[in-house]
């Protein structure tokens, strides 16, 4: 019988070759496996296309469980050097042109593999040359490594136990919030827990405050329950709460941003705070703050909370992991009153009931060791260089078209438009020549009252945000 043309590569042998004869230490042995399976793809003894041996000769081979060296291939998968292929099996994934090891991430710990870049100025994507890689590695090599079988099932509807417990201490300590553990419902994002508060809450047609101009998606989870989202105008001050109680009187429930208004990076005063909770005291109303960029007040002083301040009774707190440790992660979380904690559990059940329970016991350990602190001081020392950084040369390339707030917080900057030309133009010219800002405009639910753009600079350094502020202007002042 003639043989096929070309062969798939087979297994290699393993007598030997994946070995933890030069473990030291303590530490999980799916982490150590990891680093022994890793440094046999990136030295290229296992080349890219080329098939793994079998867990099981793997497991043999380094002494340690089938379970142990299954962790370590989802490891080295999530990591993208690896690649499952159903039951064909797992292949190498990795070349070294493609990954580029980072002297400076290595130093800090970080990863080590060059991340996929967002173009620039991409708002909302944070800082990911920061994010401790390799700790988030060991934490998840030793929770799989003890998974209760519990973890494989559903899970809490609220969200894991260990996890709640660790957000009511952190935001306890972060953002003099007291709660108890029972009051935590972890979501998929905040826009996930404000579409689940607006069921709860309102019925269809009910009139809901919303900040003019406001996120968009938040505007979607409303409209989604049926809700009336009323655009109220802002001042330098946050949401006009007079001129809300004018358009919107029968309104009982508001969303607000006031650590850091999205779009416009205002911050609300505290006069207009107080406003706010006494409306929701009198009338029996809530007040939804999402409070999503309040861990990095690295350019104005931080407001208290209003889930903080008397009246908070009224406030469901909302906040999200995507902003500080990284999207995908797809965990957020809300902070319900005792009153209402049932009613938010049998809405959940109705939706999509919990979220990834491994997961979660990694950021409960992210938190109670520490290591998220360790991680959000590093970012706000990065990020108040690259915001200086944008700043600086903004001011110095379209300082006459452009009027930028210095001090505002917050993860973008939204520089107004000085010049009578569309912010929807300059979003479209900069995506040609690789630059992605947002147009302000977008942002209104009416007739837009300013134009401007959006520019978001955690995930740039400051090299990179001169260069394309550079190419930006050219943009702009071609037109």
């Amino acid at each position: 019988m003639n043989q096929p043309l070309r062969r798939a590569r087979a297994a290699r042998p393993t007598s030997g070759l994946v070995s933890l004869s030069e473990r030291l230490g303590g530490g999980a042995l799916a982490e150590h496996l990891f680093q022994a399976m890793r440094r046999l793809i990136t030295d290229g003894v296992w080349a890219r296309g080329e098939k793994l041996p079998g867990s099981r000769l793997i497991a043999c081979d380094a002494k340690v469980s089938r379970t142990t060296v299954l962790s370590a291939i989802d490891m080295l998968v999530s990591e993208g050097l690896l690649e499952a292929r159903g039951r064909s099996g797992t292949y190498v994934a990795w070349t070294r042109s493609a990954t580029q090891a980072s002297a400076t991430g290595a130093a800090l710990g970080t990863s080590t593999l060059a991340p996929k870049e967002a173009p620039p100025f991409t708002v909302g994507a944070p800082g990911l040359d920061l994010f401790p890689l390799k700790a988030w590695r060991r934490f998840q090599a030793r929770r799989w490594a003890q998974m209760p079988l519990a973890a494989l099932e559903d899970g809490d509807d609220a969200g894991w136990l260990e996890l709640r417990s660790a957000i009511a201490a952190h935001v306890d300590a972060s953002r003099a919030i007291k709660c108890r553990p029972e009051q935590v419902i972890v979501t998929t994002s905040a826009q996930a827990a404000i579409h689940l508060t607006a069921q709860v809450l309102t019925e269809r047609g009910h009139q809901v405050w919303m900040e003019e101009p406001g996120y968009h998606g938040t505007r979607s989870a409303l409209l989604a329950v049926g809700a009336n989202p009323i655009p109220v105008p802002l001042d330098d001050q946050g949401l006009r709460v007079d001129e809300a109680l004018r358009i919107a009187p029968a309104a009982r429930l508001a969303v607000v941003t006031p650590s850091c208004q999205f779009p416009t990076g205002v911050v609300t005063s505290p006069t207009r705070r107080q406003q706010l909770l006494a409306w929701a005291m009198s009338v029996g109303g809530w007040v939804i703050e999402d409070d999503y960029d309040s861990e990095f007040p690295f350019t104005r002083n931080s407001q208290r909370p209003l889930a903080a301040m008397p009246g908070g009774s009224r406030v469901i707190y909302v906040n999200t992991f995507s902003k500080t440790l990284f999207p995908a992660l797809r965990l957020a979380y809300l902070i319900a009153p005792d009153a209402l904690v049932d009613r938010f559990l049998a809405a959940r059940r109705g939706i999509d009931r919990n979220t990834t329970v491994p997961n979660q016991m990694v950021v409960a350990d992210f938190l109670n060791t520490g290591q998220f602190a360790k991680h959000l001081r590093r970012c706000r020392e990065a990020y108040r260089e690259r915001h200086a950084a944008l700043v600086e040369a903004l001011q110095q390339e379209l300082g006459e078209m452009l009027s930028i707030d210095q001090q505002s917080p917050g993860l973008h900057v939204c520089a107004t438009l000085i010049a009578n030309v569309s912010d929807s133009e300059i979003a479209a010219l900069a995506l040609r020549e690789g630059i992605v800002v947002e147009p302000l405009s977008q942002f209104f639910a009416g007739t837009p009252a300013q134009q401007g753009i959006l520019l978001g600079y955690p995930a740039f350094s400051p090299d990179a945000i001169r260069r394309n502020v550079h190419t930006l202007a050219r943009v702009i002042k071609d037109q």
